[in-house]
């Protein structure tokens, strides 16, 4: 992975606190046009109640948050021996995009993945959110050996 340059002065990336749950939950609906406010509740108490295996960031202008990233450590999971990280959830605001703001905080998450002897991280998404996937290959992550397959239920055969 590259190291980002100063193309984002003015940013400090910091771990979040349950007083930014709001400002995260704001920052999601301006990027998702919907409320997730149920989901970052339930990953802000999972973090209360474990928090050495979760890592959940923020990138903060000195005006306002303009990046979230949350993440944690899975032991045993994803098909693989030891622990692994798991990027959950990540949102760079409309107008910060491009800027670095998501690969600051990617080279953040590393850095204390690295910290807690984790060595890979993973990640999943809509294989239509085309700018999502760019920036998953922009930070270095590829395809993984195994795949998640879905299917109705009220299509299976009787």
């Amino acid at each position: 992975m590259q190291t980002i340059t100063q193309s984002t002065p003015g940013i400090v990336i910091r771990s979040l606190t349950a007083a930014d749950l709001d400002a995260v939950i704001a920052l999601d609906r301006r990027i998702t046009r919907g409320s997730r406010r149920g989901y970052f509740e339930k990953r802000l108490a999972a973090a209360i109640r474990h928090p050495t295996r979760h890592l959940q960031l923020a990138a903060m202008s000195p005006s306002k948050m303009v990046g979230f990233m949350l993440g944690r450590i899975a032991l045993g999971e994803y098909g693989r021996v030891g622990s692994a990280g798991v990027l959950e959830a990540v949102g760079v605001d409309p107008e910060s995009q491009g800027t670095g703001v998501g690969r600051r905080m990617m080279l953040a998450l590393e850095e204390r993945l690295r910290a807690r002897e984790v060595g890979a991280v993973v990640t999943q998404a809509d294989w239509r959110n085309h700018a999502m996937l760019r920036f998953f290959d922009g930070a270095g992550f590829k395809l993984a050996p195994r795949q998640i397959l879905v299917r109705d239920v009220h299509r299976m055969p009787l």
